[in-house]
């Protein structure tokens, strides 16, 4: 239990202090023997304590006596312990009163961490699913993409280019709009740079719904690679952008598409 493995760890890590020069005497003491192995459990036990507990006082409490006894044990596996102090810091979020997601270390551990960041997204917690992503694993380019999305409509509803249903305006201003476009562009660079591999022709696509021209073209700028640019391009009709972006790119197969697609054309 909490209180055996608690006992544990201070006989130990006290024998330990006590003999030849603190954690020197102590690198001594844990290479093999039973005191050592001991140790390595009671870290565990306490470490899993932790993750069970709901008390926030305690289980702060708990991390302090693991990490004290882990610098008496220089072999313990210290990538499995920042592993564990992740999956419990972010499982303290998760339980947040404002998130109201009071799951167990097991549930944590058995569910899939972007089925977690999916349920975060839904309540538009974008950053939250981001962070948690991140920290264990989960897949940030796609809450990336649902965050950019999402701030893309918020920004366009507060500047009243929407309607009460998500439709664009039809009388608003060209100049107006362009810097519209412009704001919401450098805002969304800005969250976008946090996820490596994005999606930017998914987020460019959004914009074209939204039926903004200009912001679709800035954030298909993002897009590395040329030959997506052009497809995203000709399916939107910009034929005279995506000819002009293939015959740039000295691609003769990207050019020779277009031409044939514009051939295609009624």
């Amino acid at each position: 239990g909490d209180a055996e493995s608690v006992a544990t760890l201070r006989q130990l890590t006290g024998a330990a202090a006590g003999g030849t020069g603190g954690a020197g005497g102590v690198s001594g003491m844990a290479t093999g023997d039973s005191a050592a192995q001991r140790l390595a459990v009671a870290i565990d036990d306490v470490l899993a304590t932790a993750g069970f507990e709901f008390d926030l006082n305690q289980q702060k409490r708990l991390l302090r006596i693991a990490a004290y006894a882990k610098g008496f044990m220089p072999t313990y596996d210290s990538h499995e312990f920042v592993a564990r102090c992740k999956r419990i810091r972010a499982l303290r979020a998760l339980r947040e009163a404002d998130v109201g997601m009071l799951m167990t270390m097991h549930q944590l551990e058995c569910i899939p961490i972007d089925r977690v960041a999916r349920r975060l997204t839904e309540q538009h917690r974008y950053r939250l699913a981001f962070e948690l992503c991140k920290a264990l694993g989960g897949r940030q380019d796609v809450v990336v993409t649902a965050w950019c999305k999402a701030k893309m409509h918020s920004m366009l509803s507060a500047e009243g280019a929407v309607d009460g249903n998500g439709r664009p305006h039809d009388n608003e201003d060209p100049a107006l709009a362009k810097q519209l476009d412009e704001r919401i562009n450098q805002t969304l660079l800005q969250i976008m740079t946090r996820a490596p591999g994005l999606n930017y022709i998914g987020i460019a696509d959004e914009a074209q719904k939204c039926r903004r021209d200009h912001l679709f073209m800035k954030l298909l700028e993002q897009e590395p690679s040329v030959a997506n640019r052009v497809d995203a391009l000709k399916h939107y009709g910009f034929m005279e952008q995506a000819l002009a972006q293939a015959v740039d790119s000295g691609d003769a197969g990207l050019v020779y598409n277009c031409l044939i697609h514009l051939s295609n054309l009624p």
